[in-house]
């Protein structure tokens, strides 16, 4: 499953929303194992089990060319992975920036230069999640809006993961519109990461009170 990893308990979990899932094997023979953990240490439970995973010829739009499917599937799994994972670093990126511009206030050293170099990181972060996320100005006021990068790999993903039929012209299509929009968006928010992190180095060296995403530097006098 592409999802990024949850901590919270499954009980948790809102009812609408389903269990990760990744793409379905192709039909053969496969073994499975089956193991308990505890503390930390995996102990088997008895011998492998070997099992058949069959194909139900039940309609005829399901495809001659499973293999070609999958491989699409697995492409498009890809793909949503990267992008949930680079929306949730952008959430952690705005975590550390509005600890930044309090730890701004709280430091004498730091002033007018560090504030500038923080708004700017802040605004272009702001443009990547627009790209990502959608324009929630605009969609909030129901006026049109493109469809986002999340939304368009989302419904991709969820549209073609439990399908057996082959993958239409459409779904490659929107696939290369994706591909390419979330190559810029993840090459600017790399970017922003580095930016990010020397600002960082630059509030430890002003001694700035300890902030997210920085580890404080300190010798014995």
């Amino acid at each position: 499953a592409p999802d990024p990893i949850n901590l919270a308990p499954e009980g948790d979990r809102p009812y609408w929303m389903p269990d990760p899932v990744g793409p379905m094997v192709l039909p053969g023979e496969y073994t499975g194992r089956l193991a308990i953990e505890r503390n930390g240490v995996l102990q088997e439970t008895g011998a492998a089990r070997s099992f058949v995973v069959k194909a139900l010829e039940a309609s005829p739009e399901i495809t001659s060319d499973r293999r070609a499917l999958q491989a699409f599937q697995i492409e498009v799994a890809a793909l949503r992975r990267a992008v949930t994972g680079s929306t949730s670093a952008m959430v952690e990126m705005q975590n550390r920036i509005a600890h930044l511009r309090a730890a701004i206030v709280a430091t004498p050293a730091t002033g007018e230069a560090e504030r500038g170099v923080l708004q700017q990181l802040a605004t272009r972060l702001a443009d990547v999640g627009v790209a990502l996320n959608g324009d929630g100005t605009v969609s909030g006021r129901n006026e049109p809006a493109p469809m986002s990068i999340a939304s368009r790999a989302s419904n991709l993903y969820y549209n073609l993961v439990f399908t057996q039929s082959p993958a239409g012209g459409n779904y490659k299509d929107s696939y290369a519109v994706a591909a390419k929009e979330f190559t810029s968006a993840l090459q600017s928010l790399r970017v922003i990461g580095s930016d990010l992190a020397a600002l960082e180095n630059t509030m430890e060296l002003r001694g700035a009170p300890w902030t997210p995403g920085r580890i404080p530097e300190w010798s014995a006098n």
